[in-house]
């Protein structure tokens, strides 16, 4: 069989998704079947070609991608890996480990990246609640309603961004504003509480 109906575009295009997606495992053994595949059937130089320069393309799209997230944020162009230039320059297991690399590399930087984002997210969540502890409806569900993330998700980002609970921090906020309450206005007890 010849490389070219080896590598298609589904291929690359599950690459390109798993590297996106923070899935490296997934990167890692694509490449490996590639790899074993090729590694079976007889090397034509200008097929091996194509599929080099096709996964090179799939490697600087993520690349980019990546680079254009770190400027939206204000830091420091991500300092991409260096791809291979050339084929010239490897064999077919060299390539197989240069990509294995750049996955690695890639990994870090999706990390970076949900970090990043689930640190904002957490601020974000954090105002949120400051701004509308007052809702007698505010809750795990409601906020996450609010983000379009899952309840559980909103907990784990609370874990991360503050020292208290969902829970705690509503009730903090609401204790607080009752007592500033009290002892700046006339308001009954009552009229406080609701």
């Amino acid at each position: 069989r010849a490389i070219r109906s080896l590598i298609g575009i589904q291929e690359l295009d599950n690459l390109q998704r798993a590297l996106l997606g923070g899935k490296r495992q997934n990167a890692d053994r694509i490449l490996e079947l590639l790899h074993q595949t090729i590694s079976q059937t007889e090397q034509d130089p200008v097929e091996l070609r194509q599929m080099f320069f096709s996964l090179r393309s799939v490697y600087a799209a993520v690349c980019s991608q990546f680079s254009l997230e770190a400027e939206r944020n204000g830091e420091t162009r991500f300092h991409a890996p260096i791809l291979p230039n050339d084929l010239d320059e490897y064999d077919l297991d060299s390539v197989y480990t240069v990509f294995l690399k750049l996955n690695e590399e890639l990994q870090q930087q999706y990390d970076i990246i949900m970090i990043r984002t689930a640190r904002n997210l957490g601020t974000e969540i954090l105002s949120y609640i400051d701004q509308n502890y007052t809702d007698p409806d505010l809750c795990a569900g409601s906020i996450a309603d609010a983000f379009h993330i899952s309840e559980k998700y909103v907990f784990q980002l609370l874990k991360t961004s503050c020292s208290e609970t969902l829970n705690d921090r509503i009730i903090r906020l609401r204790l607080e504003t009752g007592i500033q309450l009290l002892e700046t206005t006339d308001l009954t007890v009552t009229a406080i509480a609701k």
